[in-house]
Parts: structure tokens; C-alpha cells; sequence
């Protein structure tokens, strides 16, 4: 039964062109000279803020922006500085974050420091 079954689909498969394999794979069916579209490249502006420079921003840098952008960091609230180091221990232990115990209070006091002043700090300022 099984057998007369196969034969069956295999007969219908034939009967229909073969199988499909050729009309599955399409580019199967190009030739050497027919000329193959290239990728369109895609270019988007760069909307990240530039976070300024401050003690702690290298050390900020290093282990946040490994998961976070830029942008993800400044929608923050502004929490104190106690908040803070609790939510980048916190990142290093249950996320897994590369996050050195020495570096917590740098990344904490950069972030608290940048915050101080929503909107307000430029490139350059200290």
C-alpha cells in the first residue's frame, strides 16, 4: 500500500515538471552572462549622543555600552549615586556584565555626573 502510495506522488511529481527542484532554486536556472543585481547599500545617520569626557567615562564605556547603547543609558532617570552602583553590581552579577568590582564606583559617579545636568552636558565639559 504504502508503496503504491509513493509511486503515486512521485508519478504526480513528474508529471508536474520533474519535481519543482529547478523552480525552487531560481538562480539555478540563470546563465553565466545574465547580470546579477548588486546589494543596495544602506547608509543611516548616526543619532547617538556623544557622552563627554569625565573621569569614569573610560571604565562607563568599556562595560556599558558592551550591552547599551548610548541613547539606552541618557532615558535613564536620574537616580543617586547609591542606585546606581547598585544597578551596575547588579548588571555584573545577574547579567553578567564586564563589569570589574574596581571600576563600580567610577561607572556609578560617571553616570550620577552626567546626570546632574540633564541635557546640559556638552563634549569638553566638567
Amino acid at each position: 500500500m504504502k508503496a503504491a502510495w509513493l509511486t503515486a506522488v512521485l508519478l504526480g511529481l513528474t508529471a508536474c515538471g520533474g519535481g519543482g527542484m529547478e523552480r525552487m532554486h531560481p538562480r539555478s536556472e540563470r546563465t553565466s552572462e545574465e547580470k546579477v543585481e548588486q546589494p543596495v547599500r544602506l547608509v543611516l545617520p548616526h543619532n547617538e549622543p556623544v557622552l563627554p569626557p569625565h573621569s569614569g567615562r573610560e571604565q562607563f564605556m568599556a562595560s556599558c555600552e558592551t550591552c547599551h547603547s548610548a541613547r539606552y543609558i541618557t532615558m535613564q532617570p536620574r537616580f543617586s549615586r547609591k542606585v546606581w552602583v547598585a544597578e551596575v553590581k547588579k548588571m555584573a552579577a545577574a547579567y553578567g556584565a564586564p563589569v570589574p568590582a574596581s571600576n563600580v564606583d567610577a561607572i556609578a559617579d560617571y553616570i550620577v555626573w552626567w546626570q546632574s545636568e540633564p541635557g546640559q552636558r556638552m563634549e569638553g565639559a566638567e
